[in-house]
């Protein structure tokens, strides 16, 4: 055989194998690419699921129950509108990992347009931050301006099936990370708030209003806050007693003829800031001379 052709062999030879490894390369970025992705999916879901089990809680604490009502349901139509795409694209893999064709490339662009339009018609104020980059693939590629064309051209041009993989747990991951920033933003307007919880009002207490010539009156003020948004109920010498516009309770009664310690016992219950009930018994201690 020529030495030229001989040459020729090798150096074929050479591109071959140089191609073949290429090949492995590139199938082992796309593998853990992969795997990173699927990894980073499942630390969004932890924190999303997290958030909204703070937000559950706070249902049950009046100090922030009403704007939770309001925000909560808000936080679960992003979840359900993200999952209802993720189960999409889900789907989508699964056909790629079976090594299914899949022709109708045309609905992934129109699901995602839909999921756009979707998630912005939650919340006004939402929308307001969001509308200009809903998805990661905004900023990186101008989505929003995109037609059926140019997605596919962008995207799905002669791709193999790993990295269409790719491109479909990026996506995924593109929607978690929305769903995230959306639920968070939720969460963040389900503001601690005490307005309707204390009563706000001055308190002036005197030592006594009876007095000898030369004693001396003591006076102690100070402004208080009486809570009525915890439903407290007060027992005062086995009386219950009706709740003034001020939140305060107030008992009168004529003391004993005996001298002597008296002492007037004083139940209360009350639910607590995070809304668990509690009781407490105290006693009033005067002395009669």
């Amino acid at each position: 055989m020529p030495i030229k052709s001989i040459i020729g062999l090798l150096a074929l030879v050479s591109l071959l194998i140089s191609c073949n490894q290429k090949e492995k390369v590139e199938a082992n970025i796309n593998r853990y690419t992969n795997v990173v992705l699927v990894q980073s999916e499942m630390v969004v879901e932890s924190s999303i699921k997290k958030t909204i089990h703070l937000m559950n809680e706070r249902l049950n604490t009046p100090w922030a129950r009403d704007t939770t009502l309001v925000y909560k349901p808000k936080a679960d139509s992003a979840i359900a509108i993200g999952n209802n795409m993720i189960n999409y694209l889900e789907a989508l893999l699964e056909r790629v990992k079976n090594k299914e064709e899949w022709d109708n490339r045309d609905s992934l662009f129109e699901k995602l347009k839909a999921y756009e339009r979707d998630i912005l018609k939650i919340d006004t104020r939402a929308n307001q931050i969001f509308e200009e980059v809903i998805l990661t693939i905004d900023t990186a590629n101008d989505f929003a301006h995109m037609n059926r064309e140019q997605f596919y051209n962008h995207f799905l041009y002669r791709v193999n099936k790993s990295q269409i993989a790719i491109v479909l747990n990026s996506l995924k991951q593109d929607i978690l990370n929305n769903e995230f920033k959306m639920v968070h933003y939720f969460d963040m307007q389900c503001d601690i708030s005490f307005e309707g919880y204390y009563k706000i009002t001055p308190i002036i207490i005197q030592n006594s209003i009876h007095f000898k010539q030369n004693d001396e009156l003591e006076i102690t003020a100070g402004i208080g806050a009486f809570s009525s948004h915890s439903k407290p109920e007060f027992n005062i010498n086995n009386k219950k007693l009706g709740i003034e516009p001020d939140g305060t309770f107030r008992y009168k009664m004529k003391v004993s003829n005996e001298r002597g310690k008296h002492i007037v016992p004083v139940k209360v219950t009350f639910n607590s800031m995070y809304g668990k009930a509690q009781e407490e018994t105290h006693n009033v201690i005067y002395y009669v001379e």
